[in-house]
């Protein structure tokens, strides 16, 4: 799989970081040619590169193939999930079966994310888990409470990710499930 966060980065115009290691816009990855409906996309919410990039990498170490759907603030993220904006095309942006969601963001934090979608009826279904450094442990209660269903500290390493999929099965594409191309 390319390098989803970069490529998309470099064809979008968010390449250009606007402060070291973060986004200056929303990136998306490359969109397949036919899209796989076998199984929802992730979307992350992140504003640092760097992260992006790792967790990216990891998921992929894994064999999690669900398409990567990246955003650098709660701003991008709720226009994205409620299908505003450039996402409004549902073919190119379809709704997300994983939300990782950066607690961390700049202007809104990641807890105005959870607080809009804990209003949302019809995007109860996904699967929301938070990512969290090492200072930020104390708002993991808080963030359950609006919603999430796990977390995850930063920076992610293989073993909590592989533990992840395993806790949550039927929000990943793996190889040899139903959907997952083949060749």
């Amino acid at each position: 799989m390319a390098d989803l966060v970069s490529a998309a980065a470099n064809q979008h115009g968010g390449g250009a970081p606007s402060r070291k290691g973060h986004f200056g816009r929303g990136v998306v990855s490359e969109l397949p040619s036919v899209p796989d409906i076998a199984k929802k996309p992730i979307l992350l919410v992140e504003d640092s590169i760097e992260d992006a990039a790792l967790l990216q990498r990891v998921l992929q170490r894994v064999g999690v193939a669900n398409r990567l759907f990246t955003v650098p603030s709660a701003e991008e993220a709720i226009a994205y999930l409620e299908g505003s904006g450039q996402y409004s095309d549902r073919w190119r942006f379809p709704l997300p079966g994983v939300l990782l969601l950066d607690l961390r963001l700049p202007a809104a934090s990641g807890f105005s994310v959870l607080e809009w979608l804990k209003i949302q009826a019809d995007l109860n279904d996904i699967l929301i888990l938070v990512l969290s450094g090492q200072e930020e442990v104390r708002n993991v209660s808080r963030a359950y409470a609006l919603g999430a269903r796990s977390f995850l500290m930063k920076p992610v390493n293989q073993e909590e990710i592989a533990n992840m999929v395993k806790g949550f099965p039927g929000f990943w594409e793996l190889p040899g499930s139903p959907g997952t191309p083949c060749g």
